[in-house]
């Protein structure tokens, strides 16, 4: 009986770390299912955040309902879980997230070290009738974009450096109304 035992937990250990290394290798697909994203959904931007932990932005599109982004982070473990989950609820509608790190210090006039930061935010919608690119001309200083479009399909990711973010009064939908990307 004891020997029996003794056989079962010799053959279960490495069953179960088996199933434990399997579900680590693939900890990035396990993630996306959580939060009902497919493992073909796009990675757009990989980073590290302030706390050393990585992080991922990924985006996918639903179809006709639009699209989906989210955050993602991995733990100090190496598992990811998602930060922040954003989808567009209806076609007039702008997935949105966004997120800030520190990017470093610079020396002001009155000789402090003032520290700057990296600002993100990225929309993505299904809902172009036109050309998404024309924003570029639109932005205020210190923004940039980096614009990707498929057919209705687009990806708006907006960075600025600086104390401060000028992305939080920026009006994506306007802007894209006025340069007819959008109705």
């Amino acid at each position: 009986m004891i020997r029996t035992k003794k056989a079962i937990l010799w053959l279960a250990i490495p069953v179960v770390l088996l199933i434990l290394g399997i579900a680590y290798l693939n900890r990035w697909n396990i993630a996306l299912y959580s939060i009902g994203f497919p493992p073909s959904a796009s990675m757009i931007y990989e980073g590290i955040d302030a706390n050393g932990d990585n992080y991922r932005v990924v985006a996918y599109t639903n179809g006709e309902k639009g699209g989906n982004l989210a955050l993602m982070t991995e733990n100090r473990f190496g598992w990811w879980e998602a930060t922040q989950i954003s989808s567009q609820t209806d076609q007039n509608e702008l997935a949105r997230i966004s997120w800030m790190g520190p990017a470093g210090f610079r020396y002001a006039e009155d000789g402090k070290f003032d520290p700057d930061f990296e600002f993100h935010a990225v929309y993505c919608g299904n809902n172009a009738v036109g050309p998404v690119f024309p924003i570029t001309e639109k932005l205020p200083p210190n923004v940039t974009v980096n614009v990707q479009q498929s057919g209705a399909f687009y990806l708006l990711h907006f960075v600025s450096f600086g104390p401060e973010s000028p992305l939080n009064g920026l009006s994506v939908k306007e802007l894209l109304h006025e340069v007819g990307a959008i109705l």
